[in-house]
């Protein structure tokens, strides 16, 4: 799926069906249906949420930007099994609209989950190594530091004593998405801590242009 918007061309690089919404967004059917125009893209029949896992790729005049890079491959994801281990074609899928990993100017992951940042890196020879390796990768310096805290702050209560087995699955899942998909990015020196109203790109508009510097 393409779009343009003014002099930018966006594309949608599909990587997986998003399973279960309705178990992430818990919403009851009668508040779904008062919303109609979730049927039938968004909805099926049995009132069940539709949605996909997808990368948006926006060429502007001179960058080329991947919004968010999915679930990845080889990723250890063993809470959610469909993202687990997976062996798919997202690249394959990149190169098909002329796409080459070097093209990649800009990553931008919206947030830091791992359904966004599973691309970033890919394994190779036993190691992650940065998937676009000439590209930029941006992170909200906001987050990034909560997730730092976050996880630091975990692993001193872990060695302290027990945890609630929900939630120490979770943030198990956040420490390795962190450790495959964001710290080979630091040690490589290609991370940018942005404020969230930072422009990348003439067309990429946004209030003001806060300055770009690296992870520290």
């Amino acid at each position: 799926m393409t779009w343009r918007i003014g002099d930018l061309i966006v594309e949608s690089i599909y990587e997986q069906d998003l399973l279960d919404i309705d178990g992430l967004i818990p919403s009851s059917a009668e508040y779904k249906r008062r919303v109609p125009w979730l049927k039938p893209h968004y909805m099926d029949a049995a009132d069940n949420l539709i949605g996909v896992i997808q990368a948006f790729l926006v060429r502007a005049e001179r960058a080329v930007i991947l919004v968010d890079t999915c679930v990845g491959n080889d990723k250890p994801r063993a809470l959610i099994e469909a993202w687990h281990q997976r062996r798919g074609d997202f690249l394959e899928r990149l190169s098909s609209i002329g796409v080459a990993r070097e093209d990649v100017t800009h990553v931008l992951c919206t947030h830091m989950h791992p359904d966004h940042v599973g691309w970033n890196t890919v394994l190779e020879n036993g190691a992650w190594r940065p998937t676009f390796p000439r590209a930029r990768y941006l992170f909200a310096e906001t987050e990034f530091r909560f997730w730092t805290s976050e996880l630091q702050g975990y692993a001193d209560a872990v060695g302290a004593g027990p945890q609630d087995p929900r939630h120490a699955s979770v943030m198990d899942m956040m420490a390795a998405t962190h450790a495959d998909s964001v710290e080979p990015l630091v040690r490589a020196g290609l991370v940018d801590l942005v404020g969230t109203t930072h422009s990348i790109a003439p067309g990429c508009l946004s209030w003001q242009r806060p300055a770009t510097r690296p992870v520290t």
